[in-house]
């Protein structure tokens, strides 16, 4: 359990909503935020409330500053625009092309990343998220995105919901999307080719994804095309071979065909 420190600037219909989700949260109100490294509590990681929103904070001196989902950050936008829009390999692995805009369930929303890149692209994305914090922070993200005019139109395009993917894959049927798109995290060397806090913080949340080979056999079964995320020199999931590989400079795109419609539609 995350304990959340609250600024005296909160939204406090914010901090309201919050704790109508998660009553167990442990609140901490801050009068001076120079105090909140001294706060009783346990662990280094903690919930973040004050005027931007909620973030993540770690307790220890090295880790400064707030991580938070936040979509209207340059670094965004630099993605975004000219030859990292469109060509994004993301889009393109995803089966994205002129004229044709495919159903997408991000099964790993983690931060939201990729499913904003596929969202700017004009792409419905439904999202699960299954680290009721990790889904906190991006449900805190998309809000604050949605404020918006010149990023809600994105951010409508995606439909977050918290919850555990297996049993959501176990709900669906043949057809009801064109693309699954599974993001996990890695162990060991793997995880070095994820840089950054916002990285690091989310790895600390949801640990290492232990059940992602079976994650990926669920997904398979329901014949849609099936998007894997992995570090460039890491092992395929499962040992299993994809039918084809887009790769970057740090990591690569393994896509399983669909099987329950012809490899040209899919």
């Amino acid at each position: 359990m995350l304990p959340l420190f609250i600024r005296p600037d909160a939204d406090r219909q914010l901090l309201q909503q919050i704790c109508a989700r998660h009553p167990q949260l442990v609140c901490h109100d801050l009068a001076d935020e120079r105090d909140w490294r001294r706060a009783p509590t346990d662990g280094q990681t903690v919930l973040w409330l004050d005027a931007l929103g909620l973030g993540l904070r770690r307790r220890e001196a090295q880790h400064p500053g707030v991580v938070r989902v936040d979509f209207a950050q340059a670094t965004w936008q630099h993605r975004l625009a000219g030859r990292a829009g469109a060509g994004e390999l993301v889009a393109r692995a995803c089966g994205v092309r002129q004229g044709r805009l495919p159903r997408v369930l991000d099964l790993t929303a983690g931060f939201g990343a990729d499913a904003w890149i596929l969202a700017s692209q004009g792409l419905q994305v439904d999202l699960y998220e299954r680290s009721p914090w990790v889904a906190l922070l991006l449900a805190d993200g998309l809000r604050r995105a949605l404020a918006s005019a010149d990023l809600q139109a994105t951010a409508a395009r995606m439909r977050l919901q918290e919850g555990d993917a297996h049993r959501l894959l176990a709900t669906l049927q043949p057809g009801d999307y064109d693309t699954l798109y599974l993001d996990p995290m890695f162990p060991g060397e793997g995880t070095k080719a994820r840089s950054g806090k916002a990285m690091s913080l989310l790895q600390h949340l949801v640990g290492d994804d232990a059940d992602a080979d079976a994650l990926l056999a669920a997904a398979r079964r329901l014949g849609a095309r099936v998007v894997v995320k992995r570090p460039r020199l890491a092992p395929c999931l499962g040992g299993v071979e994809p039918s084809h590989v887009l790769s970057g400079k740090s990591v690569r795109f393994d896509i399983y065909a669909a099987t329950f419609r012809d490899e040209a539609d899919a």
